[in-house]
């Protein structure tokens, strides 16, 4: 893969690579040099080389000799290749075709790393009696000496670079002015250049990208390893990227149609932001680097966002009371176990969490966080590492995925009768030959359809209840990486701004189908003056100023502007610029 310094619009080079471990660039000659190293496909072992837009791609290794490379440096003074053959355990120089090769150096214990230090060849041992990193003489391969920690403070080496100009030679090329005038990515090749669009846009023609920001029949997946949010196309299943910023580990994702804006939840910064789908208006409502937020759920008509913290066992929720003023409340603190997944039902008034840790289990409460019980029990199979979890939309089912044995299961709870709806199977005949899914991240179930994602092999399934019929691979297979979350919306359309909000939803196909039953807080907002949560009997009003929590928080300020929570996690590390070499070692 290839994308921007700071790792934005992200895109795949070259596709069904065998067991890819070591990469370098030389960028004078606009060479790209990988590895394949796997340990049961020997064969498939070569050090291969192709130009910076992954075209002319070359085996440049004896592949009869079976090489396990694990890392490569370039010397740039001499022109040449070196490599850690962890198989054989030698390091070895090449020409940059990989000819007139010599073996510079060789162990018997576990070489791994390798880079390059003037003179000098650095690599690491991984070996427990010979770990360190180690300086042989780059042109004798003699041996010079090591660094090498106590065993008390053993650690494994398993990247080694040397920050200085001489091994970051820059090239005037075609992509140094103004990106080459490409929208995204300008990749140099032998010839010249070509522009590029990050997965999910497509290329108007002229070096331009677009995306579609979509507002009918709506399924978005959040991609972990993409750090982006997708949409995928009713009909032709084409995915397209929603354009957001400094996206690191987005994981939960729901969305408002109310305002028509999708919600995610980032791991990574601990954090819930939200946009419109074409971008505008981004900004963080909530969270720091203090909080595990995995999945998040909206009641769009009484503006309350539901949330779990996995870093503190929470359960919050938010009142979005308009654009510029929401509260935030801690409904249940420090008592769940390892919290994961999270569905609401406004119309009947309950929450659905799933437990991890210990006693894994699926917990029902009260939207007000009251009446905390735990109906599927850790002992009832299926129950294992409960993770996504979701209602149908009448409210009568529920349906959760468990992530040690791979399947999907389903409560009724009317007759609180349970059975596995997906099998554990890895593979399972449908419209699509040979589907196969192997860690099933999310679920979520419309209009008696149930999808499901897989993050082992990047893909998005549906199939048809009750029964799991017509399984069906959506869009092109292996597209995504690590899609987490899911959520399918159905048609949603802007009719006008009345009211000061961004428009009112309708879902003809939602009243033609079912008229789901009203929450407890539809009449007169339950009789609230503030924030209303719906119960099965009376609903819980939220006082604006007295609020029950005592960490709750009130923001108010201008929604053009980033709340208090946002701008530390936005910032990008000013990185050294000197003239002296530094190590890195990981």
């Amino acid at each position: 893969m290839v994308s921007r310094a700071d790792g934005s619009f992200p895109v795949v080079l070259i596709r069904e690579v065998v067991s890819p471990r070591a990469i370098a660039v030389h960028p004078i000659r606009r060479f790209l040099f990988w590895s394949q190293a796997s340990y049961t496909s020997i064969e498939s072992n070569k050090l291969m080389r192709s130009y910076l837009d992954g075209s002319n791609q070359t085996a440049i290794s004896d592949s009869s000799s079976s090489p396990r490379i694990s890392s490569i440096a370039i010397d740039f003074s001499q022109e040449r290749l070196y490599w850690c053959d962890n198989s054989r355990r030698l390091i070895i120089s090449s020409n940059l075709d990989g000819k007139h090769t010599i073996t510079v150096h060789s162990s018997d214990t576990n070489m791994f790393a390798l880079t390059i230090m003037n003179d000098y060849l650095l690599y690491s041992d991984v070996s427990y009696y010979n770990e360190g990193v180690h300086a042989i003489d780059k042109m004798t391969g003699a041996w010079i000496g090591a660094y090498r920690p106590s065993h008390d403070d053993y650690h494994s080496v398993y990247d080694l670079t040397f920050h200085h100009i001489s091994n970051q030679p820059t090239d005037v090329g075609p992509c140094s002015f103004n990106n080459g005038g490409c929208d995204q990515i300008c990749l140099p090749n032998h010839f010249g250049f070509r522009c590029v669009c990050s997965f999910g846009y497509f290329s108007t023609g002229n070096k331009t990208c677009e995306t579609v920001a979509m507002d009918s029949w709506l399924l978005l997946v959040a991609d972990q390893r993409y750090r982006a949010i997708f949409q995928i196309q009713a009909g032709y299943f084409e995915y397209y990227m929603v354009p957001l910023q400094q996206l690191k580990q987005p994981h939960g994702i729901t969305y408002d149609k109310l305002t028509q804006m999708v919600y995610w939840s980032d791991v990574q910064l601990g954090t819930i932001s939200r946009a419109f789908l074409n971008g505008s208006h981004q900004h963080v409502i909530f969270g720091d680097r203090r909080h595990q937020i995995t999945h998040i759920a909206i009641e769009s008509e009484l503006r309350l966002l539901y949330y779990v913290d996995a870093a503190r066992g929470n359960l919050g929720v938010i009142w979005l009371k308009n654009e510029t003023y929401w509260v935030f409340n801690t409904l249940i603190r420090n008592e769940l176990n390892r919290p994961f997944g999270l569905s609401i039902d406004s119309a009947k008034g309950y929450l659905y969490v799933t437990e991890g840790g210990y006693f894994p289990s699926i917990l029902r409460a009260k939207m007000d966080g009251s009446d905390v019980r735990e109906i599927i029990k850790h002992h009832i199979p299926g129950v294992y590492n409960p993770r996504g979890v979701t209602t149908n939309e009448e409210g009568t089912m529920i349906y959760w995925v468990d992530a040690i044995q791979n399947i999907i299961h389903e409560r009724n709870l009317t007759s609180n009768n349970t059975r596995r709806v997906l099998g554990d199977s890895h593979s399972q005949t449908g419209s699509d030959s040979d589907i196969q899914w192997y860690v099933i991240s999310d679920v979520a179930v419309s209009d008696k359809k149930i999808y499901w994602a897989d993050m082992e092999t990047g893909n998005v399934f549906r199939a048809t209840l009750p029964g799991c019929q017509d399984v069906k691979v959506l869009g092109y297979k292996n597209m995504l990486f690590r899609p987490s979350g899911i959520i399918v919306e159905r048609e949603t359309k802007l009719i006008d701004h009345e009211n000061g909000l961004r428009g009112y939803w309708i879902q003809a196909l939602w009243q033609k189908t079912y008229k789901r039953p009203a929450s407890s807080c539809a009449n007169n907002n339950g009789g609230c003056d503030n924030a209303c949560l719906p119960t099965p009997g009376m609903p819980t009003c939220l006082d604006d100023f007295s609020i029950p929590s005592p960490d709750a928080k009130v923001f108010k300020g201008n929604s053009s502007t980033w709340p208090p929570y946002g701008p530390q996690f936005l910032r990008r590390e000013t990185e050294n610029d000197g003239t002296y070499g530094h190590l890195s070692i990981s």
